[in-house]
């Protein structure tokens, strides 16, 4: 497609959700937790970006548009994709393939999912005649544009988007994506492990508020260490913290000899085995 054709292509109308003539930068079908932070990080942009949204869910949908004056809400998600020249589809994974079984693409739309288990395979035969494709895992710091984002294959739109949000890991192998993606699943279970230390210490007369507090504390000091040195390697820090005959070393042996990391890496090979059969 000429550029001129292009540039007429993306300048379609958003008349259908009473906007402007012109396509939004994005749109997202979906408006969930990661659709969210995905707005967010955007929307500190400067200029921020033209940013449409489906109606689900409406007090996220009605709370984005309240903040920003760059997003709108879309009638349906048929009109998000009119509407954008970047189409995130962002629905939970039992829905993604109904409701891309609804929509109709165009040819010259770039379109970036970030639902687990949807391959490129896939998603290209959902959305044709587009062919722009790739698959994304943000997480929630992208909110303050300090994401990692995976994304395969590394299509220039979407890595250009995800840039605004922080860095990014361009893959050219699906199944290292894969991968990324299984890791990921861990996120509740690191919450979980500190949710146990709070309540420990509850259980051992600390004030409920003194004990979030000061296991909020620990892991931010943990994260500072993380940031403080990006290129030293997890195991070295870990021990880095175990001081030889200390406390720190005693839990660490105690939670090693007892299985706890076997099972995380079994955990997470389930987890592996789930995404790829998800194909």
């Amino acid at each position: 497609m000429a550029a001129e054709e292009r540039s007429l292509s993306l300048s379609k109308g958003l008349d259908e959700v009473g906007v402007p003539s012109r396509r939004a930068a994005y749109g997202f079908v979906g408006t969930g937790a990661i659709t969210r932070a995905m707005v967010e990080g955007l929307s500190a942009a400067d200029p921020a970006p033209e940013i449409v949204v489906s109606p689900r869910s409406a007090a996220v949908s009605a709370g984005l548009t309240a903040r920003f004056g760059n997003v709108r809400v879309a009638a349906d998600n048929q009109a998000v994709v009119d509407g954008a020249a970047c189409v995130v589809l962002a629905t939970r994974p039992d829905d993604a393939r109904t409701v891309l079984a609804d929509l109709t693409f165009g040819e010259d739309q770039v379109v970036v999912s970030v639902v687990a288990g949807l391959s490129v395979a896939e998603l290209t035969g959902a959305v044709a005649p587009a062919h722009e494709v790739a698959r994304a895992i943000p997480l929630p710091s992208v909110a303050a544009r300090q994401g990692l984002v995976p994304v395969f294959p590394p299509q220039p739109a979407a890595l250009a988007m995800f840039r605004e949000l922080g860095a990014v890991v361009a893959l050219d192998d699906e199944t290292a994506f894969d991968s990324f993606s299984a890791a990921s699943a861990f996120a509740a279970t690191q919450l979980d492990l500190l949710a146990t230390v709070e309540a420990w210490l509850v259980g051992r007369g600390v004030p409920a508020p003194d004990a979030s507090a000061y296991v909020r504390e620990l892991i931010r000091g943990l994260s500072d260490a993380l940031a403080e040195e990006p290129d030293r390697e997890l195991a070295l820090l870990a021990s880095d913290h175990a001081t030889p005959g200390g406390l720190n070393e005693q839990v660490r042996t105690y939670v090693r000899a007892h299985g706890v990391h076997e099972l995380v890496a079994t955990a997470l090979d389930d987890v592996a085995r789930r995404v790829a059969a998800a194909h």
